[in-house]
C-alpha cells in the first residue's frame, strides 16, 4: 500500500513537474505578442499626440479665416485714416491687425502690417522708430522670399536712414533695393516694356537712381 502511494506520489510530481516547464515555456511565446500590440498602440497615440497641434478642425479654420479677414480690414482702415491725416487711429488699426495676425501665425499679414507701421511713423518725422519696425518687416520678407514687400521694405528703410541723415546706411538700402528691383525688372517687363507694371518699376528704379546720386554727393560733402 505504501509502495503504491508513494509511486503515485512520484508519478504525480513528476506530471507536474512537466505541467510547470510547459507554463513556462509557454509565457515567453505569448510575451512577444503582448509588447508588440503595447508597442504599437503607443506608436498610434504617440502619432496622434505630435500631429494633433497640426491638424486644425473645420471649426477652428473658420475661426482663423475669420481673424484674418478681421485683421486685413483693420490694415486697410488704416491706410484709409491715414490718408484722411487721423495718425492716432491708423496706428490703432496697424497695431491691433498686427497683434490678429502673430496671433494666427500669418507672417505675410504681420510683414505687411509691420511695413505700414514703419512707413507711417517715418513720414511723419519719426524716423528711428521707424528704422527699428521696417527692419523687423524687411526680416520676415526675406524669410518668405515675397520681393515685392522686401523692395518696399528696403526703400522706406533707406528713406529713414536718409531723412535721419546716416547717408552710408541710406546709400546701402537703396542700392540693395535697385537689386530686388532689377529682379522685379526682369520679371514685369520680360514680354512687354510697354505694360504698366513695367512701366512703374522702371520709373521706381530711376527715382532710386536719383536718389542714389543724391546721397553719394552728400556723403562727399
Amino acid at each position: 500500500m505504501l509502495r503504491s502511494y508513494s509511486r503515485w506520489r512520484k508519478i504525480w510530481a513528476y506530471n507536474r513537474k512537466i505541467t510547470f516547464l510547459e507554463d513556462i515555456a509557454i509565457v515567453p511565446a505569448r510575451q512577444p505578442y503582448f509588447n508588440l500590440a503595447t508597442v504599437t498602440l503607443f506608436l498610434v497615440l504617440s502619432s496622434v499626440l505630435i500631429l494633433s497641434p497640426y491638424l486644425q478642425s473645420p471649426i477652428s479654420a473658420q475661426i482663423t479665416q475669420d481673424r484674418k479677414d478681421e485683421a486685413d480690414k483693420l490694415r486697410l482702415q488704416g491706410i484709409q485714416q491715414y490718408q484722411a491725416n487721423q495718425f492716432k487711429g491708423a496706428f490703432d488699426s496697424w497695431q491691433k491687425a498686427l497683434t490678429i495676425y502673430r496671433e494666427i501665425k500669418d507672417r505675410l499679414g504681420e510683414a505687411r502690417s509691420l511695413h505700414n507701421l514703419g512707413l507711417g511713423y517715418s513720414l511723419i518725422g519719426f524716423h528711428q522708430k521707424a528704422i527699428a519696425i521696417l527692419q523687423e518687416s524687411l526680416i520676415i520678407t526675406r524669410e518668405l522670399k515675397d520681393i515685392e514687400l522686401e523692395a518696399k521694405s528696403l526703400r522706406s528703410l533707406g528713406d529713414a536712414f536718409y531723412y535721419l541723415g546716416q547717408y552710408p546706411k541710406a546709400l546701402e538700402s537703396y542700392q540693395e533695393v535697385l537689386l530686388v528691383y532689377k529682379a522685379i525688372d526682369d520679371r514685369a517687363c520680360a514680354n512687354n516694356t510697354t505694360n504698366q507694371e513695367c512701366i512703374s518699376v522702371r520709373k521706381i528704379e530711376d527715382l532710386i537712381r536719383k536718389r542714389i546720386e543724391k546721397t553719394r554727393k552728400l556723403i562727399k560733402q
